[in-house]
């Protein structure tokens, strides 16, 4: 039962069908409670409505910051592939300049000497 009273602003969701009052909640409280004895009072929608919508701005908040957190440890590994990376290079430049084995070592080694004395 959806009720909706059209002279307030909050209106009250029920989800069984529809009834529509036209009755001034804040000025006819007594009457509202008449017709409908177990609907809660405008102050009490107002304050389920700012406890919904805090709950909702802390699942948003957390939703976030679990968010930046991940991002932040894949940041992390990423800098951390990238100098590993960079070490392996070097020490195969290292392993290639002090033992050279194939054609394109002994090139490398040619043109940094090459290099060093132009």
């Amino acid at each position: 039962m959806n009720i909706y009273f059209t002279l307030s602003i909050y209106p009250l969701h029920i989800n069984t069908r529809q009834v529509y009052c036209n009755i001034n909640i804040f000025n006819k409280i007594s009457a509202v409670m008449s017709c409908f004895p177990a609907l809660p009072s405008p102050t009490q929608v107002i304050c389920l409505q700012s406890f919904a919508r805090r709950w909702l701005a802390q699942q948003a908040v957390n939703w976030l910051r679990r968010e930046r957190d991940r991002r932040m440890v894949w940041l992390e590994m990423q800098e951390k592939r990238r100098k590993e990376e960079k070490e392996e290079q070097l020490r195969d430049r290292r392993q290639r300049w002090m033992n050279p084995q194939r054609r394109e070592d002994f090139n490398l080694m040619y043109h940094a000497l090459e290099s060093r004395f132009d």
